[in-house]
């Protein structure tokens, strides 16, 4: 079967207080894995894809693309059209194109991590 983690909130040392995050992006992006000593992973950050985008509890299928090393990577809606993030703390996650969204009866999200 797959296996499961429980995750604790993440807490901040000093404050004490629960660290949160306005966005939340799941990027979805080519993967080269190089078994080398060490291992190395490529991560193919220049193109355009799918992205998830988990912003005041709802959850947005979007695109992502970025045109070359020297720009940062946009986010777009279905009609072409920039994708507001909410202002705050963004955290992003990158995950292989390949890499599977799950959607549970009780509306829980998972992203299964896969490169082939």
């Amino acid at each position: 079967g797959l296996d499961q983690v429980e995750v604790e909130p993440l807490v901040d040392a000093i404050t004490g207080q629960r660290v949160k995050a306005a966005n939340v992006i799941v990027i979805f992006v080519p993967h080269e894995y190089y078994l080398a000593d060490p291992e190395m992973l490529d991560i193919q950050l220049i193109g355009r894809g799918p992205a998830l985008v988990f912003r005041d509890r709802r959850a947005y299928l979007i695109t992502w693309e970025r045109i070359d090393l020297y720009r940062g990577i946009t986010f777009e809606t279905d009609s072409g059209q920039p994708f507001p993030l909410k202002p705050g703390t963004s955290w992003i996650e990158f995950v292989g194109s390949t890499s599977r969204i799950e959607r549970s009866t009780d509306d829980a999200w998972s992203v299964r991590f896969h490169i082939p």
